[in-house]
């Protein structure tokens, strides 16, 4: 894969995502969630594989997405009433 294209398909992918995120906010839906369902759609379409490696995913993605699900989480103990989980001791 040469560099156009892969800056192509990052362009894309950068669309799909910031598409996601508002549909999971219009919905109510976790970013996270719709990320995860986003990602099943595109690799079912895609006639062809991305060039992404197991370790790239693994360090950059995959510790963004888990720290996102922890705010999410966090903010719903707030909106019940509830103590956090990292508050309590």
């Amino acid at each position: 894969m040469n560099v156009a294209e892969l800056v192509t398909v990052s362009i894309i992918l950068l669309l799909v995502a910031t598409v996601v995120a508002l549909l999971s906010r219009w919905l109510r839906v976790s970013y996270v969630a719709g990320l995860v369902l986003a990602g099943l759609a595109i690799t079912e379409l895609l006639p062809q594989r991305i060039g992404l490696n197991d370790s790239l995913i693994l360090n950059l993605f995959l510790p963004i997405l888990v720290f996102e699900a922890a705010i999410y989480v966090i903010k719903i103990f707030f909106r019940r009433g509830g103590v956090s989980p990292l508050v309590s001791t």
